[in-house]
């Protein structure tokens, strides 16, 4: 299924792009305003079919490690702070609380993906605030997620890391299992508290 799926999006993107520059050719040379408006909507449009090709790309293929030495609580500060105008905007508070703890070996992409997904749920999902944890014991990192948002229903549950499986109008349900596949294969985990009462818990573990 993944060699199908990479040979089927790779297929799809060579006339997305061709698709994408004929119309940006075009919108310079259209002047009326309603005709600008539908190419905005064409090319918008284009734009998000080639997200979801890139998506679909990266869960057919297997990651390969890229590990270094990072402080967790440092790289969590810069993804908060990539993510800042995105969280304000959409109204979601972020506390970091993880205790500072030595450099550690880590896939900081593959890390910084998972968190970056799980921010964009929350906030997503209605979530007013959320805070982040990093403890670390032994040879153990875990870096826990926890909103006030609506929480997950007993379906949703069972079904967040399935591929293509989302409650929203233009997701593409590929966040959370790609996020998934590439931590476990650099030997973590991403899992859902299901003992967590309010709210919504991801729990990263590597």
């Amino acid at each position: 299924v993944g060699q199908m799926l990479a040979q089927i999006t790779h297929e799809v993107r060579n006339p997305l792009n061709a698709m994408s520059l004929n119309a940006e050719m075009l919108a310079d040379e259209v002047s009326d305003a309603e005709a600008q408006a539908m190419l905005t909507t064409i090319t918008e449009e284009i734009r998000r079919l080639e997200q979801i090709t890139e998506r679909y790309l990266d869960l057919s293929r297997k990651r390969v490690p890229e590990r270094h030495l990072r402080v967790p609580s440092e790289l969590v500060d810069e993804i908060l702070g990539i993510e800042a105008a995105a969280l304000e905007q959409a109204g979601l508070m972020v506390e970091n609380l993880g205790e500072s703890t030595p450099p550690v070996e880590m896939d900081a992409d593959a890390v910084s993906r998972a968190l970056r997904n799980l921010l964009r749920n929350a906030a997503e999902a209605g979530a007013r605030g959320l805070a982040i944890t990093v403890t670390a014991a032994q040879d153990q990192l875990v870096l826990t997620l926890t909103d006030d948002g609506p929480g997950l229903t007993g379906e949703q549950v069972a079904q967040a890391f399935d591929p293509f499986f989302t409650t929203k109008a233009r997701g593409t349900g590929l966040g959370l299992a790609i996020s998934r596949q590439e931590l476990e294969e650099i030997g973590g985990s991403l899992e859902h508290d299901p003992n967590h009462q309010t709210g919504a818990r991801f729990i990263i573990t590597m």
